[in-house]
């Protein structure tokens, strides 16, 4: 007599009970088997799901791509639009304005020249204040620092020398 696994005695099986134990191990084996087929099918769906929620992402974003494109040329031509309705605007003005044209052309020489000088008298001051607040702070750091190097000096000396020669000369 066999023992089982807990130590009873038991009868040997007969061929009826092996032929049983045969079929049911082959159904389990053959439900394991379905069982794996089943997982690899859900993971082929969830795979192919996923393909096709990618694609949709891309048909989506290329959709709003196109649309910020059009979005994007209509304001481009609106402000072509708008700088060529200026330009016709001023020329317009220019041909239809009541003074004589030699008259228009010398007060819009005489403005631009004003403009000029005010340009160039701005960046004038604008490069004195910037020459005034580095050597401020260069002053600073000197008596923080105890020594101030001369070479750290000739940069200035020479921006403010071309500042000095960029200046306008007053008559």
């Amino acid at each position: 007599m066999n023992r089982d696994t807990y130590g009873i005695y038991k009868e040997p099986p007969t061929v009826g009970q092996k032929n049983l134990r045969y079929h049911n191990e082959c159904l389990v084996v053959g439900l394991r088997r379905k069982e794996g087929e089943m997982l690899n099918n859900i993971i082929k769906l969830g795979g192919t799901a996923m393909i096709i929620g990618e694609l949709v992402n891309r048909v989506l974003h290329a959709r709003s791509d196109r649309e910020k494109a059009i979005q994007r040329n209509k304001a481009g031509m609106l402000a072509l639009g708008v700088s060529i309705g200026c330009t016709v605007g001023a020329v317009a003005g220019v041909l239809f304005a009541p003074r004589a044209g030699k008259d228009t052309r010398e007060d819009v020489g005489r403005r631009g020249s004003e403009a000029w000088e005010k340009i160039k008298d701005n960046v004038s001051a604008s490069g004195h204040r910037l020459v005034q607040a580095i050597e401020e702070k260069g002053a600073c750091l000197c008596t923080v620092g105890g020594k101030c190097d001369d070479a750290a000096k000739e940069p200035l000396q020479e921006l403010s020398a071309k500042l000095e020669k960029m200046e306008p000369k007053k008559n």
